[in-house]
């Protein structure tokens, strides 16, 4: 999967303290394919506008939640 891994690549190249979600799309710098792409593997989940991270791929690439952001992960899994 080296097209997952260097759009991955993007994220863990943010300084640790703009890990943070839910992602906010102005500072991200990935195209709508790439976010598409990341949509459809899996990796991505969009809830109420607002773009998350799977969590084993969340803890891998050191990401944490905003204050108060922690979505219910079954309503996640639901939609």
């Amino acid at each position: 999967m080296p097209r997952i891994y260097a759009i991955l690549q993007k994220f863990n190249e943010r300084e640790l303290q703009e890990r943070t979600l839910p992602l906010e799309l102005d500072k991200i710098s990935l195209s709508v394919e790439e976010l598409d792409r990341l949509e459809r593997q899996g990796f991505l989940k969009i809830s109420d506008k607002k773009y998350y991270l799977s969590e084993i791929i969340r803890q891998a690439l050191g990401f944490r939640y905003k204050v108060g952001a922690r979505p219910k992960v079954l309503s996640l899994l639901i939609k």
